[in-house]
Formats: structure tokens, sequence, C-alpha cells
């Protein structure tokens, strides 16, 4: 069986000069992955510390859901961009909740 809620980290790293191109790019396929059936949230950062590095962040309802993102148009695309616009593969890993999370208000970051 597969394990639910899927949570994923991926950074990518643009080749010199390509940066603006892939952070379209990516903004392009975080937008259509958002419409796939059990996306929970697929979002977009950049590396404060690198600006040719990306971060996405994507949560899957289940393994299914995540499996099936793996075959639409935009995950290809992707894999295309890469080759031409990324210095290395991307790099994904997948998480696993240890904890529930703080509540909403706990100011526990103040």
């Amino acid at each position: 069986m597969m394990q639910e809620l899927i949570h994923t980290i991926g950074r990518i790293v643009a080749r010199p000069g390509r940066g603006p191109l892939l952070e379209a790019a990516l903004g392009d396929i975080a937008r259509e992955a958002r419409l796939e059936p059990g996306n929970l949230q697929f979002d977009l950062y950049r590396d404060t510390s690198d600006d040719h590095a990306f971060v996405v962040e994507e949560r899957w309802a289940d393994g299914a859901s995540m499996q099936n993102h793996g075959t639409t148009p935009q995950a290809r695309r992707l894999a295309v961009l890469i080759g031409v616009l990324a210095r290395a593969p991307l790099e994904v890993t997948t998480l696993e909740a240890i904890d529930g999370g703080l509540p909403a208000k706990s100011g526990a970051y103040a």
C-alpha cells in the first residue's frame, strides 16, 4: 500500500545566464501542476544564498497522485528543460512527517 500524503522538496540549479528562463518555465509548470488531481501544494522558491538555485515544494494526497504527476506533459517538459537549462539533474528528497507541525498561532518562531 502506498504512503498517504507525499511531501517532496526538489532543488534545481540553473546554468549561468539561464536562471530567468528556468524560473519562468518552473512557474508555468507549477501553475499547471496545482490543477492536477491530488495536488495539495506546488510552490516554487529561489534559494537566497544562490540566485541560480530554485526549490520546489510539493505535497500530494497520495502516492498514486504523485506517480500520475510524473506522466503529465508538464513533467515531461520539465525533464527536457533540465537538460537544457540546469547545471545538474533535479535533486528530489521525499519527506516523512515525524511531527504534525506547530499550531498556526503558536509563536514558536517568534
